[in-house]
């Protein structure tokens, strides 16, 4: 029986990296759009390993990225929210 970890060696190289790229066929990733995406990854890996973050002041230090990251995060909240509490969360309580 195949698990999805037997299957990363068929992952293309910049999927396997967990590096921002354009949806396919779009040519490549607005630089803009790069920038939004690798800020977005950071917030959550510093939310996922427990560090608790000022979201404001977060988007503050990334002026240049506008609201773009205000509204993915809003939806990143809204997704989790839909999600339901994470199975190591509630091993904790």
């Amino acid at each position: 029986m195949t698990t999805p970890n037997d299957r990363s060696d068929e992952l293309p190289d910049d999927l396997s990296r967990n590096e921002p790229r354009a949806a396919e066929g779009t040519g490549p990733a607005d630089p803009l759009e790069v920038e939004v995406q690798k800020a977005l990854a950071d917030y959550m890996n510093k939310c996922d390993s427990g560090e608790v973050l000022d979201r404001k002041e977060f988007i503050r230090q990334h002026p240049e990225l506008g609201g773009e990251l205000a509204d993915l995060l809003s939806v990143a909240d809204w997704i989790e929210d839909l999600a339901g509490p994470r199975v190591a969360d509630l091993a904790k309580s």
